[in-house]
C-alpha cells in the first residue's frame, strides 16, 4: 500500500477505522489503483487524483428495508440519478453538479455501462458516488434467487471493470421489490435504496404540458431532512426531452434557498 491510498487509510485511523485491516496489496484498476480491506476499499482515480472510500458493510438499521429517506434531522438532500436507457442528460447533469459543488449518487445498470463504457469514469472522477441498478433492469419480483444473484453480481463486475465500485447501494428496477428480494440484496452486501420523491422527469413533457418547473415543484413539495430525490440520466423515448437535466440548476438553487445542503447516500451509512 502506497502514496495516496496509504495516506487515506492513515487519515481514517489505520486498522481502527471502519475499514479494518487490509485484505489485499494495492493493485491496478481501470484508470487507477485500489486496496481492499475487511469492510471496504480505497480507490485512487488517476485522471482526477480523487481518493474514493467504499464502505461495504451495511448498518443493521438498513437491513430488511428499501430506504425512502436518509435517517437524519439535518436539512440535507441526496440527489440520485438512474441510468438504464441512454446518457443524453449525463453531461449536462455533471456540469451542473460540478458548477454548484453538489455531489450525486448514480445508479447504473451493467448494460448501460457496457453501452457507454467511458461514462462511469466521468461520474466518479467528478466526485460522485455509484450504485448498482442490476445488469439488465428486470422486475426482481419475477426472478428466481439464482437470477437475482446473477443480476447483482454481473452488474457489480461490469461496473468494477470500468474502474468504479457500486457497493453497498442497490436500487430495484422499476422500484419493484418485496421482503424476499430485499433480503436477497442484503445477502449480497447491498442496502436497498428507494426514494422520497420521483420527479417523473422520465415521463417527458407529456405533449408539452410539463417542463422543468414541474420537476422543481414536485421535489420542493416533498422537501424534508434526508430527502432522496429520484431523477434519470436518459431522454424520454417519445419527445427526446431531458427534463431532469433541464430542471437541475433551478432545483439546486431552490433547495439551497430553503436551507438544504447536499450529500451522497454514504450519509445513510452513519
Amino acid at each position: 500500500m502506497h502514496g495516496a491510498i496509504r495516506g487515506q487509510w492513515a487519515a481514517l485511523g489505520w486498522e481502527h477505522s471502519r475499514l479494518g485491516y487490509p485484505t489485499s496489496d494495492e493493485y491496478g484498476i481501470t484508470g487507477g489503483r485500489r486496496s481492499d480491506f475487511q469492510h471496504g476499499s480505497i480507490l485512487w482515480h488517476q485522471a482526477s487524483s480523487r481518493i474514493e472510500v467504499i464502505h461495504a458493510t451495511i448498518p443493521a438499521a438498513l437491513l430488511g428495508v428499501d430506504l425512502e429517506r436518509i435517517p437524519t434531522t439535518q436539512k440535507v438532500v441526496a440527489l440520485t440519478f438512474d441510468a438504464g436507457a441512454n446518457d443524453a442528460g449525463l453531461r449536462s447533469i455533471l456540469a451542473t453538479l460540478a458548477a454548484n459543488g453538489v455531489p450525486g449518487t448514480f445508479f447504473l445498470t451493467g448494460d448501460w455501462v457496457s453501452q457507454f463504457p467511458s461514462d462511469p469514469a466521468l461520474i466518479y472522477n467528478a466526485g460522485n458516488r455509484i450504485g448498482n441498478h442490476s445488469m439488465t433492469h428486470p422486475d426482481f419480483t419475477t426472478l428466481t434467487d439464482a437470477r437475482i444473484a446473477a443480476e447483482i453480481s454481473s452488474a457489480q463486475g461490469t461496473i468494477e471493470a470500468a474502474g468504479g465500485d457500486p457497493l453497498p447501494f442497490f436500487r430495484f428496477p422499476f422500484g419493484a421489490r418485496n421482503s424476499g428480494t430485499i433480503a436477497a440484496v442484503n445477502a449480497d452486501g447491498y442496502a436497498a435504496i428507494r426514494w422520497t420523491v420521483d420527479t417523473l422527469g422520465w415521463q417527458g413533457t407529456m405533449n408539452g404540458t410539463r417542463g422543468p418547473d414541474f420537476i422543481v415543484q414536485r421535489v420542493m413539495a416533498s422537501a424534508q431532512p434526508g430527502e432522496i430525490v429520484l431523477m434519470h440520466l436518459g431522454s424520454n423515448p417519445d419527445d427526446g426531452s431531458t427534463l431532469d437535466a433541464a430542471a437541475l440548476p433551478q432545483l439546486i438553487s431552490q433547495l439551497r434557498a430553503a436551507g438544504y445542503g447536499f450529500v451522497t447516500l454514504d450519509a445513510a451509512l452513519g
